[in-house]
Order: structure tokens, then C-alpha cells, then sequence
């Protein structure tokens, strides 16, 4: 027998808004996405990679290697990098270990993570 099995590594971050209502902190939450602030994206909320907790209610936004590859896809010069799993995971890695507490994860941090991984092939 063959099995397959998939490993799916997923970094996430929380964002801490308060609100009576969950429906409004989730709303907040995507106001704020749309800002820029962070990344959340309608696709994200269908896998339930946004979910709402707690009081103060809390947004959880997760990240994946597929959402990595998806911005490299849309990205000519990052395409054109030819840049191997591994190093979206690098990427990845890099983004949680030099988050932003005020911002987050979002298009910003994932293109200085980027940067750092692909600087480090130089090396």
C-alpha cells in the first residue's frame, strides 16, 4: 500500500480588536485588512484561515506556503527568481521571527523576507 500524506505549515499572527459583538471585530478586522495593515483574504475566511475568539475578541490570520506561492506567481521579478519551496518556507520563517507587532504580517513583511532569503543564496 501507498499513503500519502501532506504537510501543511501555517504561521499566524493575532489581531486584538475590541468590540461587543464578534461580527463587528470581524468586520474591523477586514477594514483594517483592506487598509493594508494585514493581509485577509475572502478566499482565506472560506478555508477558515481567519477565525474569532475570545473578548477582546481576537482575528486570527493564518499564512501558508501556498499563500507565498500565490504572491510570488503575481510578482514578475519573484518569478523570475525561480525560488524553491524551501525558501518560501525560509520566507515564511523569516516573516514570524521579525514580525511587526503593530502591523503584523502583511505585503510589506513578506517582500523583506523574501529579499533576506534570496540575499542569503549570494552567501
Amino acid at each position: 500500500m501507498k499513503f500519502c500524506i501532506e504537510i501543511e505549515e501555517v504561521y499566524a499572527k493575532d489581531i486584538v480588536v475590541e468590540s461587543d459583538k464578534w461580527q463587528d471585530a470581524l468586520m474591523s478586522a477586514i477594514k483594517k485588512s483592506d487598509k493594508g495593515q494585514f493581509i485577509m483574504l475572502p478566499e482565506d475566511m472560506k478555508e477558515e484561515n481567519v477565525y474569532v475568539k475570545g473578548w477582546p475578541y481576537s482575528v486570527c490570520d493564518k499564512w501558508s506556503v501556498d499563500d507565498v506561492d500565490e504572491y510570488v506567481k503575481k510578482q514578475p521579478h519573484w518569478m523570475s527568481l525561480n525560488i524553491t519551496e524551501d525558501e518560501k518556507r525560509k520566507a515564511l520563517v523569516f516573516m514570524k521571527e521579525h514580525v511587526d507587532k503593530n502591523t503584523g504580517f502583511n505585503w510589506k513583511s513578506l517582500e523583506q523576507a523574501l529579499t533576506a532569503v534570496v540575499e542569503k543564496r549570494k552567501c
